[in-house]
């Protein structure tokens, strides 16, 4: 089962006597957690009704324990086994599993609810796994893409009685999510602040957006090299200027520009073999709707283009390594000789 079934069930009322809970989505991990806190214990329980187990050396035993001991102060109770290694692989668990698997199977009393989470890969072939899926329900947190990552975004804004305005979402995540992860909590974080800034008025428009995002690194960088594409030299340097007032160091912008370029490359090479948006972004390794904003900005250079922008970065990369030149000097010619028409390079 996957996060978005995983919710569905839940607000539906639809719950197990035990989980298993596996991923890295962490912001993922704790919505559910908190859903089926909701609906074992109820909206407003405080601390009572939840205990919280971990650690390497945690016994099957000391688990069933803690599922057969009964609540004090409220009706159910859950019983949260948080990152316990024998998930994994090579994880084993302390005195066998045999036991825990016969009471997972039928022995959790009813005002128990089990959850176990693991950050990590969990292992499809252990038999106490399988044992889950047949008793309850495991949860596989994938990384949300597509239009699960654009539903996730909207549920979210429709807490807030709000609205995105027709292209929004695909702005927010490309402005917001050009790394090959996307990291949910930034996303979250970024999406609350566009919801306070337009108050009561419920639609999200693409301006909302624009005037409250936070530029990530990455996304400073697509606008730099779209900037570039246009010779727009004025605007690639308010952009180095804005990143460097956030702190980013001129080497790690170095970095991510020779980075940037080498995608538009081998992406300019893959559309004229004619391969898919899904295909481009398995091959460079990134997820889909970067593979998007990647493609949106090829047409604006050629292969010899591209091939001079990579020998540009090589060339200031070398010239302050060697002490050619202080770091900040050469991001300044770096952004000239980049904007440069082709007539007027060197």
């Amino acid at each position: 089962m996957d996060y978005q079934a995983a919710v569905a069930e839940l607000k539906r009322g639809k719950l197990y006597p035990v989980y298993l809970i596996w991923g890295e989505e962490r912001l993922q991990l704790e919505d559910l957690v908190a859903e089926i806190r909701k609906g074992v214990l109820g909206a407003e329980t405080g601390e009572y009704g939840l205990t919280v187990l971990n650690g390497k050396d945690l016994t099957a035993e000391r688990i069933i324990e803690a599922a057969d001991t009964a609540p004090f102060f409220s009706e159910k109770q859950i019983i949260l086994v948080e990152n316990w290694p024998p998930w994994c692989a090579t994880g084993k668990i302390p005195g066998g599993d045999q036991k825990l698997g016969e009471y997972l199977s039928s022995k959790i009393p009813s005002y128990t609810c089990l959850v176990f989470t693991s950050q990590g890969k969990a292992d499809r072939r252990k038999k106490l796994y399988q044992t889950i899926e047949k008793a309850g329900a495991v949860i596989e947190l994938a990384p949300l893409k597509g239009p699960a990552l654009e539903r996730w975004l909207t549920q979210f804004l429709h807490d807030w009685g709000k609205k995105p305005a027709p292209g929004v979402m695909n702005f927010i995540i490309g402005e917001a999510g050009t790394s090959e992860t996307l990291d949910l909590a930034l996303l979250q974080q970024e999406m609350t602040k566009i919801a306070l800034y337009t108050g009561e008025r419920p639609e999200i428009t693409k301006a909302d957006a624009r005037a409250v995002l936070t530029r990530t690194p990455e996304s400073s960088v697509f606008a730099l090299v779209n900037a570039v594409s246009l010779r727009q030299r004025d605007k690639a340097q308010r952009l180095w200027a804005d990143l460097k007032v956030g702190g980013e160091e001129p080497l790690k912008l170095l970095s991510l520009l020779a980075r940037q370029i080498r995608l538009l490359w081998q992406t300019k090479q893959l559309l004229q073999e004619g391969c898919t948006g899904e295909q481009i972004a398995g091959k460079i390794g990134v997820p889909p709707y970067v593979a998007r904003k990647i493609a949106s900005q090829v047409d604006n250079f050629t292969g010899r283009q591209l091939r001079y922008l990579l020998e540009c970065i090589q060339e200031a990369d070398w010239s302050v390594k060697c002490g050619r030149r202080d770091q900040e000097t050469m991001m300044q010619l770096l952004i000239i000789k980049m904007c440069q028409k082709e007539k007027n390079r060197g």
